[in-house]
């Protein structure tokens, strides 16, 4: 089993004016309001999103067609308690947030989960996929068969543009340490399910890039257009659920902490990480003593308990899915 780790983003001041907007030492560019008030909205020409007509720096055009992919944009997760905290969630964020600094996006891109939705056959195909070195070239899905992690097809509910599908009974998904993929963790998710998501009428986005002004809740170019505290890079419009088994999250180990996946959602690693390096969740007769607030055979609350509930918002944006893939 592979580890990860934080990568750290870099803030820096913004630098020139420009006639139609800024540009900062990061490479971020933004425009003016009508207002007068500075907006995160890239104006780089070097953007790729700028060539496609979205709300969300979508990089494929989807208009008018009834196959079409996205890939996750933005996730904050919303339970299990112990993966919202600050530090996990700029872990999640940095490695969800597509890297395109060109664009006022500035991620890792290494945690990715494309989407392909068949709006006419009513089905969804969703599963992990590497680290593009230019996201505007498409991505491609990862089939390991020794880990588990293979892209699945399962049947969605489309009302126009809202949509919920059935629930996968077991997804992994790969999260990389960094963009060369050559190593990783791999998050297994029992009964994930996509809910209550709308899709834009173009077809290019769930949700939208949050380039508001800051007044109004958007991103601050003063901050360089980085997420803050109830900011995110983007305004969410669907949501993932699902839940993590207490026993496979034993097997996960988050390298910034020093501890299990099973450690961390605990909350209490005194109480129940064992004395191991990394930490593992301590065992009575072999079972380990932490119970969750889930089950995922009745995919109800208590019960057997073996399990934490996954609640998370996201956002997604219109990717290309390449076909010359390894």
């Amino acid at each position: 089993m592979k580890h990860t780790h934080l990568g750290l983003l870099l803030a820096t001041t913004v630098a020139l004016g420009a006639a139609c907007g800024s540009s900062d030492d990061t490479g971020n560019t933004t425009s003016t309001a009508s207002g007068g008030e500075l907006t995160c909205t890239p104006t780089d020409p070097a953007c790729p999103a700028l060539s496609v007509n979205s709300e969300c720096l979508g990089l494929v055009d989807n208009a008018g067609k009834d196959q079409f992919a996205m890939r996750l944009s933005q996730l904050e997760v919303t339970a299990p308690k112990a993966l919202t905290s600050p530090t996990v969630q700029k872990v999640v964020g940095d490695g969800v947030y597509v890297n395109l600094p060109e664009c006022n996006v500035a991620g890792l891109g290494t945690f990715s989960l494309v989407v392909e939705f068949d709006l006419k056959s009513g089905k969804l195909k969703a599963g992990g996929a590497a680290p593009a070195k230019s996201p505007a070239e498409g991505y491609c899905y990862v089939t390991d068969n020794t880990n588990g992690v293979a892209p699945i097809e399962v049947n969605a509910t489309f009302d126009v543009l809202k949509f919920t599908t059935d629930a996968i009974p077991k997804v992994v998904l790969p999260v990389y340490v960094d963009a060369s993929a050559k190593s990783a963790v791999f998050l297994p998710v029992t009964g994930a399910k996509l809910e209550n998501g709308t899709i834009s009428a173009d077809h290019n986005c769930i949700g939208s890039f949050n380039d508001a002004p800051p007044s109004q809740g958007g991103l601050d170019p003063l901050n360089n257009c980085l997420p803050e505290t109830g900011v995110g890079y983007f305004k969410n419009d669907a949501m993932l659920t699902g839940s993590i088994t207490i026993e496979e999250a034993d097997d996960v180990n988050v390298d910034l902490l020093g501890q299990s996946l099973c450690v961390l959602l605990s909350g209490d690693a005194a109480k129940f990480g064992d004395t191991s390096t990394p930490k593992k969740c301590k065992r009575t007769g072999g079972k380990i003593d932490l119970e969750g607030d889930w089950c995922s055979t009745s995919n109800k609350a208590g019960d057997c308990k073996d399990s934490f509930r996954l609640e998370a918002l996201l956002a997604a944006s219109s990717v290309k899915v390449r076909t010359d893939c390894p």
